[in-house]
This record gives structure tokens, sequence and C-alpha cells, in this order.
């Protein structure tokens, strides 16, 4: 089972454009699945869910040390080689699963926008609002037979622990402009702009996060989600989408939430302070 997989689409669709906050100029579609809050429509989520967890990316879940399958990769691994887009408009025959516009279909958003300085691509960030009030799942809600909550803690912890810790360790540090500003500086100097960078974040913040050294083609590194973060700092949206990552600790992993939190003291005021 794969229930947590809107925070995929929320790190996903979070990069800013100077028209922030200009619905209307991005929307799509009449058919959109309308947001809800606090938490999405049960029916809806349980097909979306079992849609996905027909199509799940299954090397992105090797057999961890308790001899259960725990995910291991990023955004694509969930988004795409999970057929979000295809899941999100219950469409599973359409034959390209990179097919944004079915996402933008759903949302009744355009996803993407050119960013201004050319190294990353933008998207539309009120897409995240959208993801945030509809694609959570109650943490009680069964999605075939498992609730989502027990399926964050036996598979999905490792993948939003990792990311959530990345941005707080980035807030304790207190020097995020500075390595946002450091980490362009290299991207216009010529790091490959398909992998956004990984051996110059790898070697940037090799000793920022206490997790195993591993470097594959599937593995999700904490050098990998520090840059996700330092991309969102930059364009400005890290505030909101923060908000969705945080309403998903606070339902699914309230005790380790409270206990990095208590670990990154400095970050955590900043974080109740809602930085950018």
């Amino acid at each position: 089972m794969r229930p947590l997989l809107v925070l995929s689409l929320l790190l996903l669709a979070c990069e800013k454009d100077k028209t922030r906050g200009k619905v209307s100029a991005r929307q799509t579609s009449s058919t959109a699945v309308a947001a809800q809050g606090p938490f999405g429509d049960k029916d809806y989520l349980e097909k979306l869910y079992l849609c996905w967890q027909r199509n799940a990316y299954q090397p992105a879940f090797p057999t961890n040390r308790d001899g259960k399958k725990e995910y291991v990769a990023g955004i694509n691994g969930i988004v795409y080689y999970g057929d979000l887009p295809r899941c999100l408009d219950g469409d599973e025959e359409s034959k390209d699963f990179k097919d944004i516009s079915q996402i933008e279909k759903v949302a009744g958003l355009k996803l993407k926008e050119k960013s201004e300085h050319g190294l990353f691509e933008h998207y539309n960030p009120e897409i995240i609002t959208w993801g945030i009030q509809t694609l959570i799942p109650n943490p009680k809600q069964k999605i075939g037979d498992i609730t989502a909550k027990a399926f964050y803690s036996r598979a999905m912890k490792r993948y939003f622990r990792l990311m959530a810790e990345a941005y707080i360790v980035l807030l304790q540090r207190g020097d995020v402009q500075a390595q946002v500003d450091a980490y362009l500086l290299a991207g216009s100097k010529g790091f490959p702009l398909f992998d956004d960078g990984v051996d110059y974040l790898q070697h940037q913040f090799r000793d920022w996060l206490p997790y195993p050294d591993v470097r594959d083609t599937i593995t999700l590194t904490p050098q990998m989600a520090i840059g996700f973060w330092l991309r969102r700092h930059h364009d400005k949206t890290s505030g909101e989408l923060w908000r969705g990552l945080e309403i998903i600790l606070t339902h699914y992993d309230s005790d380790w939430y409270a206990t990095v939190r208590a670990k990154y003291p400095t970050a955590a005021s900043k974080l109740t302070s809602k930085p950018n």
C-alpha cells in the first residue's frame, strides 16, 4: 500500500513565479477536483491511492534491516514511476506516465512555468495549497486493508523525516541565503542541470545529516533533500510547502516531530514564524 503520495505533489509543485497569487491566470479546467480540507474526500482518495498501489515503482522499496519494505527514493519515484498523473485523473490507460496535463486537469491549475534565472523550472505555487486541502488522507482512513498512518510508519517515514530534517537543519545553521547563493553560482558555472547539481550537493553538505552515505540511481540522499529546500527558499515557496509537510508530521509522526524540534531549537523558532 502506498497512501501518502500527497507530499510528492506538494514537493513537486512548489516553485514561485512573478505572478504568485493570481490563480485565475493559471487555471485550466472547470472539471477540477474541489479542495476539501483538512483531509481530502475519502472516496476519491481511496481510488487514487489504490491506483497508485497497482503502479508503484517496486525497486524504490528495498527490504530494510527490519525485514520490511521501505521507500528510499525521491519525488520522481512517487510522482512519475508511480503513475501519479494517470491515477489523479483516473485514466490508467493514458500512454504517457509523465503527462502533466492530467495533473493540471484535476487541479484546475497550471503546473509549470519557466524560471526567471533559467536554472530550474518554476511551478505554480497555488497547486501546493490545492494539494494540502485535497490530497492528504485522514490517518485513520483505510486504503484497502491498511490505514494511511500504519503504512506511513511501516514504509514511508524515512522519506518524510528526511525531507523535514533537511529543511530544519538548514534553518538551524542560519546561513540559508548564503548557501542558496553558492548553489546558484555553482549552477551558473555549469553543473549538470538534469540532476540539479547532485555532485555539488553531495560535496557541500556531506556531513550535515546523520544518514548513511548511499550513492545509487534510486536513493534520495540528505544532500539531495537539502538541495530541494535551497531551490524552494530561493523561489520563496518553502513556507507554504512546509505547512503541508508539517500537517503530515503532526498527524502521522507527532512524537518524532516533537523530538526533532527539540533537537534544533533555533530552527523550531523560525518554523513558528513561517519563514518566507
